[in-house]
């Protein structure tokens, strides 16, 4: 079978930092040969920032005028046609969705396998891992839709969106359905142009509804893949640029042009039927104004706060501003500045950037490295995967303190400790308070630091919004980090670059802090016993779900001879995967405290980074590889271009062939020490990294 072209169409309104992240995760996608980004006549400088991405892949271009969802898709379509680029798929994708690369190519193989279907979905699920009751519809009925036009007339009625299958329609593995959503689905080129494309008569919503009913008049069916999936976080552009009652005004404009142009009910003597619909808008209508009224407002707001929370955030800021004097005069008389490092990471886990950074500044200031103390969490459970992987880390600065916080819920029950743990917070008095994850932040307690004179900072150490589902959420929360934050550390040029675009925020603000290693223990270490298996190829580090480990099984099962010594915290859910490995030659260890690290290097004879690479891991400097080096081990990794500096250092694999290859030359070949390595492990040494981390905050502080 020989594999169609794919294009994907994303349109965008005023809405670029969310394109820019979903073309970032697709535009290495195998089966999409062409992505179109449509700039529906933003009013801010989206079509600029997004310009910077085009390439010989994703073409950005911009919509003579801002005509609506249909007509921006369709101005990409014919984009492609004047271009005589021939495409067999036309993918349209809103940007704030996540999909696999792998249901792509499954589309388009059920397309190519069933010539009566036009249109292929996967199934739409949403941030929270629940899969929508609309991830499909039957075809829509005015009566229906007269009734969901109104909050009145849906409760009378007792029912609403009768056009939902059941549950229980969607256990095959693939189902017949009249439309799907329009957030991502696959149509076949030549039936999208067969049916004259999108109707562009509707602005938007009910797109999808007109172009299913078009392909069912047309003899073509649409099928939703029940085990495929697709993440959709919401309606970004539309939720941003649009208000309330615009948006429902909207929403019953293109209703009405659906039943009088497509439905056969409201035709002839059935036009009359509008007339109900139109009366149902202006109840609707009214509701929403209501809703939208300042009464309103402060009563949902009472209700959405409660008084206990209100008063608590009066007490707060009176708290803060009625101590504010004595604070500044406490913070003139002490002679050595106060600094918080809001750490993700627990002191308890295996030595990261975190502590290396905590230690360097305690150097200089008195600090407290704060962190969320999961074995509190799991305190009943002696069991717990996670609190087993913890080491003891000790410590030897008197000017570092290790305080574990816990931040309680917000329910009604939690409100007084919450309170208290925000005001004790304020009143250590801190001069410097370092986030390191925009979730951390409380819009009460980032208010409460700047009341209070504290310099705000954001360590950035890895492509956070990788991990998170709700990435809109996210997003909300890093820029309004970022714009509270005098400086922004990331610890790698492509971070750094990545989050400056996104954000469209000036480098000046970032600073480029890289890893490195900790020379004063590498320098004067004892050498300890250890329990690496030689000869060694070993791995150092925490162990999650990017850790390649089908390559390390197929070179074990082949070389019998040489022993995988994997050492380091394993995620709990890749745990599973290595209980079920049996071969002798890979050795798990577990977690060791730093002062053996240097010990279970040396003993090694290849050092490896195995990684999958994904869109966090591109983003991320280690510091396994400094520590590494530091021995002057051969190293085998994966290849991602933040590597670079490393050229002639590091022996690269791209694939399962080159992985056998390159651990078969670093076995063979003795480690070359050349001037390059030498200034490397000059720069990357802790104390030398962190001078521009101390020397930004005492500027930022005179």
């Amino acid at each position: 079978m020989t594999k169609g072209k794919n294009a994907i169409i994303v349109l965008n309104y005023n809405d670029s930092k969310t394109v820019v992240d979903y073309i970032q995760l697709i535009k290495d996608y195998k089966n999409i040969d062409k992505i179109v980004i449509v700039d529906n006549c933003s009013t801010d400088d989206s079509f600029k920032i997004l310009k910077k991405y085009a390439n010989n892949k994703i073409d950005v271009i911009k919509s003579p005028e801002n005509k609506g969802y249909a007509y921006g898709n369709n101005y990409g379509v014919h984009y492609l046609e004047n271009k005589e680029e021939k495409y067999d798929y036309i993918t349209i994708s809103n940007p704030d969705v996540s999909v696999e690369d792998d249901t792509i190519l499954k589309m388009e193989e059920f397309l190519d396998k069933h010539k009566d279907v036009a249109i292929v979905a996967p199934t739409m699920y949403y941030a929270n891992g629940e899969a929508s009751d609309m991830r499909a519809w039957k075809e829509r009925k005015l009566d229906s839709d007269i009734t969901d036009s109104s909050i009145k007339l849906t409760r009378k009625a007792k029912k609403s969106h009768i056009e939902r299958y059941d549950d229980a329609y969607f256990n095959s593995e693939y189902s017949y359905v009249d439309c799907v959503p329009g957030s991502f689905f696959m149509i076949k080129y030549d039936v999208f142009k067969d049916v004259n494309y999108f109707d562009e008569n509707t602005f938007l919503y009910y797109e999808e509804d007109i172009l299913g009913k078009k392909l069912k008049n047309e003899g073509y069916k649409t099928v939703l893949l029940n085990r495929e999936k697709f993440i959709h976080y919401e309606s970004v552009s539309i939720n941003k640029n649009m208000m309330s009652l615009n948006k429902y005004y909207e929403i019953q404009k293109s209703k009405r042009y659906y039943h009088e142009t497509y439905n056969e009910e409201c035709r002839g003597e059935g036009k009359a039927n509008l007339i109900k619909l139109d009366k149902a808008t202006k109840i609707g209508a009214k509701e929403i104004k209501n809703q939208n009224s300042l009464l309103t407002k402060i009563r949902n707001r009472i209700m959405y706060d409660g008084i206990i929370l209100t008063a608590e955030k009066i007490f707060i800021y009176c708290m803060i501003l009625l101590l504010l004097p004595i604070r500044m005069i406490i913070r003139k008389l002490r002679k050595t500045k106060k600094v918080c490092y809001f750490s993700l990471v627990t002191w308890k886990w295996i030595k990261q950037r975190p502590h290396f950074v905590a230690l360097s500044l305690a150097n200089t200031y008195k600090v407290e490295y704060r962190y969320l103390d999961l074995k509190d969490k799991y305190k009943n459970d002696t069991n717990s995967k996670i609190a087993s992987s913890y080491v003891n880390n000790k410590i030897e600065n008197k000017n570092l303190k290790i305080k574990p916080y816990y931040i309680y819920p917000g329910d009604n029950k939690y409100r007084l400790k919450r309170a208290l743990t925000y005001l004790r917070l304020i009143t250590f008095n801190y001069d410097v308070f370092i986030y390191t994850q925009p979730t951390q932040i409380e819009s009460i307690f980032i208010k409460a630091l700047e009341l209070n004179k504290t310099k705000i900072y954001y360590e950035c150490m890895d492509n956070y919004i990788g991990w998170e589902s709700n990435k809109k959420y996210f997003r909300d929360m890093e820029s309004k980090l970022i714009a509270h934050s005098k400086n922004v550390f990331v610890s790698s040029q492509k971070l750094l670059d990545n989050i400056s675009d996104k954000y469209n925020v000036d480098k000046k603000k970032f600073i480029l802090v890289r890893n490195g290693y900790d020379h004063n223990l590498f320098d004067h270490y004892k050498k300890n016993e250890t329990k690496i298996v030689k000869p060694a190829i070993t791995y150092i580090g925490t162990i999650d779900n990017w850790f390649d480990i089908e390559n390390i099984i197929k070179y074990a099962e082949k070389h019998k001879d040489y022993n995988f010594n994997i050492v380091g915290p394993m995620n709990p859910s890749v745990k599973e995967d290595f209980d079920k490995i049996k071969l002798k030659n890979i050795i798990i260890h577990g977690p060791i405290e730093h002062d053996l690290v240097p010990s279970y290097i040396e003993e090694s004879d290849v050092m490896i980074m195995p990684f999958i690479i994904n869109d966090i891991i591109i983003y991320v400097d280690p510091v396994k590889v400094y520590e590494y080096l530091y021995f002057k081990k051969n190293v085998v990794s994966s290849y991602w271009s933040e590597l670079d500096q490393f050229n002639g250092l590091i022996y690269y694999y791209k694939n399962d062939n080159e992985f056998e290859k390159a651990i078969d030359e670093a076995l063979k070949n003795k480690f070359i020490v050349n001037d390059k390595y030498k200034r490397i492990m000059e720069e990357s040494k802790w104390d030398n990294r962190l001078q521009i981390y101390t020397k930004t905050l005492e500027e930022n502080n005179e």
